[in-house]
């Protein structure tokens, strides 16, 4: 060990990291993180990890965080945002 921990002090205050701004586009990378999911479900469909798309679907949003209005990855891929679903 070298005596440095995670954290670093000064005057026995914890100094913070600088942080950067993120200049990038949030719009962009929503579609982006979306996509990614949307295309790794389709794969669990693909390789039979999972059988069921809805329950897919469910389990998704409920642990993974997918935005439950899109209404879960694969139905977001057969019927995105501003088309009706028959």
């Amino acid at each position: 060990k070298n005596q440095n921990g995670f954290y670093r002090y000064r005057n026995d205050r914890i100094l913070k990291a600088e942080r950067e701004n993120w200049t990038g586009n949030m719009d962009q990378m929503r579609r982006k993180l979306v996509k990614q999911m949307v295309e790794e479900s389709r794969i669990c469909l693909e390789l039979g990890v999972i059988e069921d798309a809805s329950l897919l679907d469910m389990s998704v949003i409920a642990a993974c965080g997918f935005p439950a209005f899109l209404g879960g990855p694969i139905r977001y891929a057969t019927h995105p945002l501003g088309e009706p679903s028959r």
